[in-house]
């Protein structure tokens, strides 16, 4: 049998920004070592220890993390050097690997839909988004999208009462949700948000 398909596409999987060797785009990556929560950069392929990020790239970091007065409040209580506060700082809004650089040409990206676990503390913090096409999300949307990705035994009057409101001001909140992250079903929104690392 002949394939006589004009269907040629090119599938290619996204790159790690900073992976390859003529890649100036830095990208933090944060990991876990025995318990500790460490941030890692990639560029030209290489990857490096943070505290090797050239001094006008860290002091990017430092000017966004002192300007984010809630992250400081948390963080500060964790650690009394501000070149570990600045870290912890870096791995929670940036610590996801992914294909956009965190860093490109001296400029800062916003903060990256990375939680280190459901209620992540910097979800608190005045810097920090979890967006869905660029709708930012609110506390109360995450927790929509939560409990409906936990499992299908969530029905929407559960969900309603985990947030206080009716069952039918519920459906008026997951319409407009439908709406702001251009989706039309559960299902195509925890598609989208699985996609775009929501969950």
């Amino acid at each position: 049998m002949i394939n006589n398909s004009k269907n040629n596409q090119n599938f290619r999987t996204p790159q790690i920004a900073g992976m390859l060797p003529g890649d100036s785009g830095i990208e933090l990556m944060g990991i876990k070592v025995k318990g500790k929560k460490t941030t890692l950069w990639m560029q030209h392929g290489n990857t490096h220890y943070f505290t090797d990020l050239p001094a006008k790239i860290y002091n990017l970091i430092k000017t966004a993390y002192l300007l984010d007065h809630k992250a400081v409040d948390f963080i500060s209580k964790i650690h009394s050097e501000l070149k570990d506060q600045v870290e912890l700082y870096a791995y929670y809004m940036w610590g996801d690997v992914d294909a956009t650089p965190d860093i490109l040409n001296g400029v800062l990206a916003p903060s990256e839909n990375f939680r280190e676990k459901r209620d992540c503390p910097s979800l608190r913090w005045n810097a920090k988004n979890i967006t869905i096409d660029n709708y930012i999300l609110t506390p109360r949307d995450i927790v929509m999208i939560d409990m409906m990705a936990d499992s299908n035994d969530y029905i929407d009057g559960v969900i309603a009462e985990a947030i206080g409101v009716s069952h039918s001001h519920y459906d008026t909140l997951k319409r407009k949700l439908f709406t702001y992250t251009n989706t039309r079903s559960k299902h195509a929104l925890l598609l989208k948000a699985k996609t775009q690392k929501v969950i």
